[in-house]
Parts: C-alpha cells; structure tokens; sequence
C-alpha cells in the first residue's frame, strides 16, 4: 500500500437545529435536528485493478490475464496495489425527540428517540480497512453506513414508592427503577470472498438481487439456499435469472425468501446489490430494579437492592457481520444466520448483549 505524500486531511462539517418546550416547571421536550458531512475520507482502492469491462478482458471471455493489468510493464510481479485516498465521503441526519420530567408526583422519567440515516461509501466497518468492490468506480460502494440505525427508543424511569411508618421501616423506602432500548436492526453487507464473480481478483463482489431487501432480514436461522436444477427451487429464482437478460447466473444456485431473490452475477460482472443493504432483527432489552433503603442516622443508610437485567428473557442476536460465514453467500450453510448472541460473537460476555435474564442481589451501605 502506499500513501500520496501531498494527501488532505479529512473534514468533517455539521449543522444542528434545535427547539426546546416547557409545559412546567417539571415537564419538558425537545427536539432536534443534527446533521453532518465527511469528505476527503481516507478509503482505499486498488489502482492496479483489471476492468472486467475492458475490450480485451471481453474478447478473451473474462481471462484474467495478468498482461491486462494497468502497471503490468512496470510491475509484472505485482497484481494488487493499494493506495490510500481522499475520496470516500459521508452523510448523518437525525431527528431527536426527548421528553422529561423532574420528580414530580415521586415520578422522575426520561423518554427519548432517534429517527436517523447514516450513509457512507468506506469498506470494512466504515474504515479504510477493505478495498473497494469495483476501484474504477468506489462510489458504487455509497450506501448504509456500518452504524446505521434508523430506530431508537429509550426510557429511564424512577418512581420512589409513596411509605407509612410501620415496625422495621417495611413499608417505606422502596424505590423502582427502570430502563428499556428499542432500536431497529444494524445492516449487514453480504460479500462473496470465494469466488471473484467480477474476475478482479479482489474477492470483495456483491451479487444480483431483486426484490424486497427486508424479507432478508437476518435472523436465528439461515436464509434458505436452493441449488441449482433442485426440483424445490422456486420460480422467482428462475424469473430473477430471466430478468437479468441472462447475464446472471443459476450456476451457484440462488437464495430465495418469498419473491426476493438472490443469485450470483455472471462472470465478469459486479452484482447490483448495495453495500450494507440487509438488516439484522434489532435490538430489545427491559431492566427492572428494586431498591429498599433502610435510615438508621442521619448520615447511615443501608440498601438492599434486586436487579432484573432483560426480565423478560428477551432473544437478541448477532449481527450476521460478526458471525462467520453469515455475511458471505459463498458459505451456503449459515448466509444471513445471526444464531449467536453478541457477547457470544465478540467471544467477550462483557463486551456486546444479549445474555439470558440475570438476577442480580446486593446489599450496600451508605455514609
């Protein structure tokens, strides 16, 4: 790889908008808009890249000749090189919704979501770490960025429990606490890295898809996979191959949800799909905590405290992106699988979610 010596830093510009409401002194909303733009992104691309396009690459039937390489004269033994640009940019626009509240009736909650739209043409987790599918033509790689979450939902909420005197202070002090996320899914970019259908010999190549790319959805099973000339593949398999005009191809068999399909390209073609085009199944968790506070001085206080981590037991899976082999049509057996838990997939239980309902109970003292 190598860097130009005379390459701009990268800029980032943004712009918010916001108004803020109160309809008491403990009640409030706001509402924003935040937004921003990234340009002379650092991305890479690989400047000795055939063109499957080309006369030459067309008349030999997709070859991959290593005389049709650009810097072949100069660099016979060289077949990928990599350069570090400033051509990758970035967009972000979000709508903010908050309301809250201050204790009030012994109530105090925070309610806020997100309505949101990242979009990005950088490779490998949004940064410079994958060459672009097609180097002739890296904005053909614009699309949902790695982070984008269109939905976001979070509550806060306590509520101190209205008490009496009573023997042993049992029926005061209590305290409920609680915390819920709704968000919709993470988008996962499905990317063959076995077979070069483009004949670029990057193994980065998306394939052809048609139809609806929700009912990809990833989820705890794999998408279902027919092979080719099996009598249980579906006809939307064959129209999608008949639509193409018989560019693509049925050879590698096809993926199939309803009427959205996915096939591979013909060789020496790059797919039509979008980068980052289908989305896992999100993510939903609930936790609940009980408090109870004992005051024996002024300043000594103890805290018996019950905590209920997704009380509702809940399934949270992985990205298919964090799964091996989920992410890649090639590996027929688990494309589109997000069967693991994310702090399974990250091998880390304390990093990521996803666990099983956990009680948790512990006693403090405060002073």
């Amino acid at each position: 790889m190598f860097t130009p010596p005379d390459l701009p830093s990268p800029r980032v510009y943004g712009w918010n908008l916001g108004i803020e409401h109160s309809f008491s002194s403990n009640l409030s909303v706001k509402a924003n808009y935040v937004g921003n733009h990234g340009t002379r992104l650092p991305g890479l691309i690989n400047v000795n890249q055939l063109n499957p396009n080309s006369p030459a690459e067309i008349a030999c039937g997709h070859c991959e000749s290593p005389t049709d390489l650009p810097y072949f004269s100069s660099f016979p033994y060289l077949f990928g090189i990599t350069e570090l640009t400033d051509s990758d940019i970035s967009y972000y626009n979000g709508l903010q919704l908050s309301l809250s509240t201050r204790t009030f009736h012994n109530l105090a909650f925070n309610a806020g979501y997100t309505y949101s739209h990242a979009l990005s043409d950088l490779q490998g987790g949004d940064f410079h770490s994958t060459v672009a599918q097609n180097s002739l033509n890296p904005l053909g790689d614009y699309g949902a960025a790695q982070f984008d979450i269109r939905h976001h939902f979070g509550l806060t909420l306590t509520y101190n429990i209205p008490g009496m005197k009573s023997p042993g202070q049992m029926l005061e002090g209590w305290i409920l606490s609680s915390a819920i996320v709704i968000q919709s899914g993470l988008p996962w970019d499905a990317v063959d890295t076995a077979n070069d259908p483009s004949r670029t010999g990057q193994f980065v190549d998306r394939w052809d898809f048609f139809g609806n790319h929700s009912d990809f959805k990833a989820g705890p099973n794999p998408i279902p996979f027919y092979q080719a000339g099996a009598p249980s593949m579906p006809a939307a398999c064959t129209q999608a191959f008949n639509s193409s005009g018989g560019l693509a191809t049925l050879a590698d068999g096809c993926y199939a949800v309803g009427n959205s399909v996915l096939i591979a390209p013909a060789p020496g073609q790059f797919g039509t799909m979008s980068k980052n085009m289908f989305y896992d199944s999100g993510y939903h968790n609930w936790d609940l905590s009980v408090f109870k506070n004992w005051t024996f001085k002024e300043r000594l206080t103890a805290q018996f405290r019950a905590e209920f981590f997704n009380i509702l037991n809940l399934k949270n899976y992985a990205n298919p992106n964090l799964v091996s082999g989920s992410s890649d049509p090639s590996s027929t057996g688990q494309f589109g699988c997000a069967c693991e838990t994310p702090d399974v997939a990250n091998t880390n239980p304390a990093l990521g979610s996803g666990a099983a309902r956990e009680i948790q109970l512990g006693l403090k003292l405060l002073f």
